[in-house]
C-alpha cells in the first residue's frame, strides 16, 4: 500500500505530459524540490486544474511510489497565489526571475525525513514581497536584495570591495566589471591586465550600494534612497555576475 503524504509547496515548473497530464516541479516545505505528476489535471471537470500554477503556494497531497521517477498527485489546493492579472508585467517578470533562480539552484532530492529547507520560506517570502510592492522600484530594490542573498548562500558571493587584480581597495569614481573574470578592476588594472578583455564601466556608487545589500536586512535597505541610475546599474551588476556563474 503506498503512503499519502503531504506538504506545503510551490509550484516552480509545470511540463505537458499528453492532452490532460501534467508534469512539474515543487518546492515543498518538508521534502524539497520534488518532480509531480497530475494526471488529468488539464481537462475543465478537474477540481485541480486552476491550482497548479507557477508561483503558487499549495497544499500537496501526493503518493511516493517505490522506483518511480515522479511522485503522483492525489489532491491540491491552493493557499496563495501571485496578483498576475493586477500585477504589471515588470513585476511579473521578477516573480518568474526568482522562481527561476530557485528553481535552477536546487536539486531534484525526493527524499523524506529531511528539513530546514530554508528555500522554501526565503522563495515564498520573496513571491509574497515583489507581489504585495506598491512600487516596481521597491520590488526591484528586493528583487536586487533577493538575487545577492541567494547566490551568497550558494557560495557565488560577488567581490564589491577590492579589484580582482591588484587586490586593492576599489575607490575610483569609476570601476569596470570584467566579463572574463566576472569580478571588478580598477582604473590602473585596467590598462595594464585588462586590455583585450571584455569589460563594462559602472559608478562606484553602485558598487558601494551593492556591498550594503549584501549586509544589511532588507527593511534597511528599503531606507536608501536610490535614484534609477543607480538602480539600473545595480540590476545589471547582479545580472551579470548571476549569468558569470550560473550561465543564466
Amino acid at each position: 500500500m503506498n503512503d499519502i503524504y503531504n506538504s506545503l509547496a510551490i509550484v516552480l515548473r509545470t511540463f505537458d505530459a499528453g492532452e490532460y497530464d501534467l508534469f512539474f516541479s515543487v518546492l515543498t516545505r518538508d521534502f524539497g524540490k520534488l518532480k509531480c505528476t497530475a494526471r488529468g489535471i488539464k481537462k475543465m471537470s478537474s477540481k485541480n486544474v486552476y491550482s497548479l500554477t507557477v508561483g503558487s503556494l499549495v497544499d500537496l497531497y501526493f503518493l511516493a511510489k517505490k522506483n518511480a521517477s515522479s511522485y503522483l498527485v492525489t489532491g491540491a489546493k491552493i493557499d496563495w497565489k501571485p496578483d498576475y492579472l493586477k500585477n504589471s508585467f515588470t513585476k511579473n517578470k521578477l516573480l518568474f526571475s526568482g522562481i527561476q533562480l530557485i528553481d535552477q539552484l536546487t536539486l531534484d532530492e525526493g527524499v523524506f525525513d529531511q528539513d530546514n529547507f530554508w528555500e522554501f520560506d526565503y522563495l515564498f517570502n520573496y513571491l509574497m514581497e515583489i507581489n504585495r510592492a506598491k512600487s516596481y522600484k521597491k520590488a526591484l530594490i528586493y528583487h536586487i536584495y533577493f538575487v545577492l542573498k541567494i547566490l551568497d548562500h550558494y557560495g557565488f558571493k560577488p567581490e564589491f570591495k577590492k579589484c580582482i587584480a591588484c587586490s586593492k581597495s576599489l575607490k575610483d569614481k569609476k570601476i569596470y566589471y570584467s566579463f572574463r573574470d566576472g569580478a571588478f578592476v580598477c582604473e590602473n588594472c585596467l590598462f595594464s591586465d585588462f586590455k583585450n578583455t571584455q569589460i563594462k564601466e559602472f559608478p562606484f556608487s553602485a558598487l558601494k550600494a551593492a556591498n550594503f545589500f549584501m549586509n544589511n536586512k532588507a527593511e534597511v535597505i528599503y531606507k536608501l534612497k536610490l535614484d534609477k541610475n543607480i538602480l539600473k546599474a545595480l540590476l545589471e551588476i547582479v545580472t551579470l555576475h548571476k549569468r558569470y556563474c550560473l550561465g543564466f
